[in-house]
């Protein structure tokens, strides 16, 4: 069980923490109060209840993070390019039904007035944007798909350019991913900013699991440095 210091707070043992990790994380999360990690006595962790706490947006958005750092970053110019290159939107669909015994599913682009061969002869043109039909004798399955792929090219321009526009605010929000670790020493304790690839299981991180055992966290001056691993070991590297 933890125990409780002169301020009372809660307090486990690196030792307990890696014995126990389920045990440690449900308490904790139980008692809706931060608690702290000692390692022989010295603070050198601390552990945040975020049971209820809306993380897993955060963890999707970090999985199509788009810098420098994350070389797995889904590219979004690609696909930037071929929606400005598309027709103007909003696409709507038409169903019309052929003399044959089929049936077409439309998609059209937004109505807009040309001008006529002659002074009030203006039309109104309306651009075709893609055709899905079915033909006599046709299962109700294909039928009901087209009508369904139609719907789904008709809403993709402004789907699409919806979902840019997320990827882009999430981005933004979330920040720059780093090529490397960083930790930060306090009088307090350590804390480990990890690279997006250690996300959302944090805890099973190698650098995490060096930072608990290795004393050389506690014998340096406090700040930030670039972290690396060797042997199982943080190896602390320049200031970051």
């Amino acid at each position: 069980m933890p125990e409780k210091d002169e301020n009372e707070r809660t307090v486990y043992t690196t030792r307990e923490v890696r014995e126990n990790p389920e045990r440690v994380l449900a308490e904790v999360n139980a008692s809706g109060e931060q608690a702290f990690i000692t390692h022989f006595g010295r603070f050198v962790g601390m552990i945040t209840p975020l049971m209820g706490v809306d993380v897993e947006g955060a963890a999707v958005a970090e999985l199509v993070k788009d810098d420098g750092g994350n070389p797995d970053a889904l590219d979004l110019a690609p696909i930037r390019a071929r929606l400005t290159a598309a027709s103007e939107g909003p696409w709507r669909t038409h169903d019309t039904h052929l003399d044959w015994g089929g049936y077409t599913h439309t998609v059209l682009g937004p109505e807009r007035r040309e001008p006529g061969s002659r002074p009030g002869w203006d039309r109104i043109a309306t651009e075709g944007i893609a055709w899905c039909p079915t033909f006599e004798g046709a299962s109700m399955p294909t039928k009901q798909n087209a009508r369904a792929n139609a719907a789904f090219i008709a809403g993709a321009r402004t789907d699409v350019a919806l979902l840019l526009d997320e990827v882009d605010r999430l981005r933004a929000a979330l920040g720059p991913d780093l090529p490397y670790h960083v930790i930060e020493l306090r009088e307090d304790g350590w804390t480990i900013m990890h690279r997006i690839a250690c996300r959302p299981n944090l805890f099973d991180c190698p650098y995490n699991q060096a930072a608990l055992t290795d004393p050389l966290a506690g014998r340096m001056e406090h700040g930030r440095y670039r972290v690396d691993l060797a042997d199982g070991h943080l190896k602390i590297g320049e200031p970051a």
